[in-house]
């Protein structure tokens, strides 16, 4: 396999973070939704779930900077080996940069899930409590 086809190869488990966040995405928002039709309407609840929209928005921000990013490498790379092109190729660059990208969207990914178990975990005991 030539080497500037490596970074396509990336593309679908990229899709699929995207895919994933946004059924993710999809779900909190009618969860707020419903949140706010409750009533009295838990305040801290909505707020703690609003953040948790934040990072899910921001890590679909940078899964698709990072898409866009190993395309640019994939396009560089291969134009500057097929045509012979005598100016540096940003392969690397592009590279790097999609590579970070990437990482920071899955960061943004833990950081949600490691906050949705907090936030669930107080939900159930403030409902044990609402029992007692």
């Amino acid at each position: 396999m030539e080497s500037w086809i490596i970074p396509l190869t990336i593309l679908p488990g990229i899709g699929l973070f995207i895919a994933a966040n946004t059924n993710a995405s999809v779900a909190l928002e009618q969860y707020i939704q419903q949140l706010l039709k409750e009533d009295p309407r838990p305040q801290t609840l909505v707020k703690l779930k609003i953040q948790q929209l934040n990072f899910l928005s921001k890590a679909n921000v940078f899964f698709y900077l990072s898409a866009l990013l190993f395309l640019l490498s994939t396009l560089s790379k291969g134009v500057h080996q097929h045509w012979l092109i005598q100016v540096p190729s940003p392969f690397l660059f592009f590279f790097a940069l999609a590579t970070v990208c990437l990482t920071v969207g899955i960061l943004f990914q833990i950081i949600f899930a490691s906050r949705a178990v907090k936030i669930k975990k107080c939900q159930f005991e403030d409902r044990l409590n609402d029992i007692s």
